[in-house]
């Protein structure tokens, strides 16, 4: 049977940002040809012989448990890798081990294995309170922000000016800041409607962060956007956390169904006749688990519907949740709350933000001041949300 590359590199690599034939030979440090005809079918028969190769080396790496499992759970399906991790497993057979899956996890301090059905390790989150940082402690009295001092930051011959070439004095900008360090200041509530090109994210970032670094305060920054979400965790706060004479703490924290459950992969390990989708998430699962600190989902490659929806198998989910099984020890949801205790900025979607406070009420519990950048679009899709949560 032909083998797929593309799908058995989306298992042995859950953390490749693409799976293109180009994009998956950078990956694995895999040579291009050089005489610009890397699209003629010869070249691309031989680069894929590359690759299959290296991802069969990848994977040869990887703890010998998890590979005999995956050979296990293939059984005698029609899964079509199946016969690739049964050759896998009997090859480890004549090799010494490399090392338990629960010897990799605890060395990374995060994990550890327990025995289950017949030696095979399963993953368990174990950080304990020695894992965090204590939560913040919120000033009894807060310290108003120095609003002077704030704006120079982004005047002329200002922090950003010395610290980024090309940088723009926007008046815009340092107006915006000053208005929204004024509401910090007096707890009311602004609406400030910007044009592109205002620099409205630092406008808010900086603010923010002073207030929750000098009183003990969390902020959430909540936003309806991937890209924007993005740029602020992987752009706008790491240049922050650069630059700003002041240290911070900042994380993501996303709906439950986003962060996987190590209890519930137990259970659908544990289904009989598992079909080739259920094989393949199971498989990628099996590999990312150890190589995960976050249990989301965003990590983890999956590109069909079916595949998506099999996820909702193995989510975090309310309903089957126990104080005994889901804490901080052993649930990445639990952890995921956990850690964002002694954050100073919490960055979060508007859906999580209003399903909590029509809820659990435990984002909106844990901070007094929010940030919500949002489209005009989304002023009338977060309205029409609200006035169902407070109608509800």
């Amino acid at each position: 049977a032909a083998i797929d590359t593309f799908e058995l590199a989306s298992i042995l690599l859950p953390h490749a940002s693409r799976y293109s034939l180009t994009a998956l030979l950078k990956h694995l440090n895999i040579e291009l040809p050089q005489d610009g005809q890397s699209h003629r079918a010869l070249d691309d028969a031989q680069a894929t012989r590359q690759l299959f190769e290296a991802l069969l080396d990848q994977a040869r790496r990887l703890d010998g448990r998890i590979i005999e499992e995956v050979a296990r759970i293939s059984g005698q399906t029609d899964w079509r890798l199946a016969d690739v991790f049964r050759d896998l497993s009997r090859e480890r057979r004549y090799s010494p081990p490399m090392g338990t899956i629960g010897q990799q996890l605890a060395a990374k301090g995060l994990m550890s294995g327990t025995a289950i059905d017949g030696g095979f390790a399963m993953m368990q989150v174990e950080a304990g309170t020695a894992g965090f940082d204590p939560p913040l402690k919120a000033r009894p009295t807060p310290k108003p922000l120095d609003i002077p001092e704030l704006c120079r930051l982004l005047e002329k011959e200002g922090l950003f000016e010395q610290q980024f070439p090309g940088f723009e004095y926007r008046p815009q900008q340092v107006d915006m800041l000053a208005s929204l360090a004024a509401v910090f200041n007096d707890s009311t509530h602004l609406m400030v409607e910007a044009g592109t090109g205002t620099g409205k994210s630092m406008a808010y970032l900086i603010p923010a962060i002073y207030w929750a670094v000098q009183n003990g305060e969390r902020v959430v920054i909540s936003t309806n956007t991937i890209n924007l979400q993005d740029q602020l965790l992987n752009k706008d706060i790491p240049a922050l956390q650069k630059i700003l004479p002041v240290r911070f703490k900042a994380v993501a924290l996303k709906g439950r169904s986003n962060y996987v459950c190590p209890r519930r992969v137990q259970l659908f390990r544990a289904k009989e006749n598992l079909s080739p989708k259920e094989l393949r998430l199971l498989a990628k699962l099996l590999i990312w688990l150890p190589s995960t600190t976050t249990g989301d989902r965003e990590e983890l490659f999956m590109p069909d519907y079916d595949e998506q929806a099999l996820w909702n198998q193995v989510a975090s989910d309310g309903n089957l949740c126990s104080p005994r099984h889901c804490t901080a020890d052993t649930c990445f949801y639990a952890r995921a709350r956990r850690n964002a205790e002694s954050a100073h900025v919490i960055v979060v979607n508007h859906a999580l933000l209003l399903a909590d406070v029509a809820a659990e009420n435990r984002v909106r519990s844990a901070y007094q001041r929010s940030v919500n950048p949002m489209g005009t679009w989304e002023r009338r899709r977060v309205s029409g949300a609200s006035a169902r949560t407070a109608s509800g």
